[in-house]
């Protein structure tokens, strides 16, 4: 299973490498076809306008029309990694290979090591209070603010340049969690990391949540901290 969501009616959707898309419907998973060759399914992602997206690797994104079949959406590149909405509304599309997709309505952004976007591989977004967007790549950190993109390494503070998730937590904070460099937090314009050496069980940190007590939980290469 690459990707797990809850649609604004309650259901629950599971992507996943090598067998597709699956809905829970009474209590068991049934297989859905997004396309007959979409067979890994990377991303999906329920939009606030009530639409279901499919991010796939080799197939590129699909969109759920209202008669529930999946219509596939042109953008540049197929393998898609990560999809995000933003506050405005705006859906942006992580790719293997061809940076950052932003789609709002008729317009779209595209952002890629041409305009310069660390790496063209995304794994991660998250946007701060500020409206800023964080996207963490194969090699490196990112923010994109008011059109302009600063880059951000491990020589300026992060635990490794390959970025594998970002979060915001409920007071602002963002942590980033990355291959080999642990757990890094920026806060007030300062990067500060941990890792197996300060007691993280791994250094590889592949995702980050926030329980309700402000507690965050780690998923990591040695599991759930």
């Amino acid at each position: 299973v690459s990707s797990v969501c809850e649609d604004h009616g309650g259901r629950i959707w599971a992507g996943t490498f090598g067998r597709g898309l699956y809905a829970l419907v009474g209590n068991r998973f049934e297989p859905v076809e997004v396309s007959p060759q979409a067979g890994n399914v990377s991303a999906i992602r329920a939009t606030r306008d009530d639409t279901l997206w499919c991010g796939t690797f080799g197939e590129g994104l699909f969109r759920r029309q209202p008669d529930g079949h999946f219509v596939p959406y042109s953008i540049s590149g197929s393998g898609v990694r990560v999809l995000f909405e933003a506050r405005d509304g705006t859906l942006w599309v992580g790719t293997t290979d061809r940076g950052v997709v932003g789609l709002s309505g008729e317009s779209r952004q595209h952002w890629t090591d041409h305009e310069g976007l660390s790496d063209n591989h995304v794994f991660a977004f998250a946007q701060d209070r500020q409206g800023d967007l964080w996207i963490g790549t194969l090699k490196g950190l990112n923010r994109l603010s008011h059109g302009q993109i600063t880059r951000f390494y491990r020589k300026d503070g992060l635990g490794a340049d390959a970025i594998r998730t970002v979060f915001v937590d409920s007071s602002g904070t963002l942590w980033i969690g990355s291959v080999g460099g642990g757990l890094t937090r920026y806060k007030n314009g300062h990067f500060s990391s941990i890792g197996t050496r300060e007691g993280l069980w791994s250094d590889w940190v592949e995702q980050i949540q926030e329980d309700g007590q402000q507690n965050l939980w780690l998923g990591t290469s040695a599991g759930i901290v």
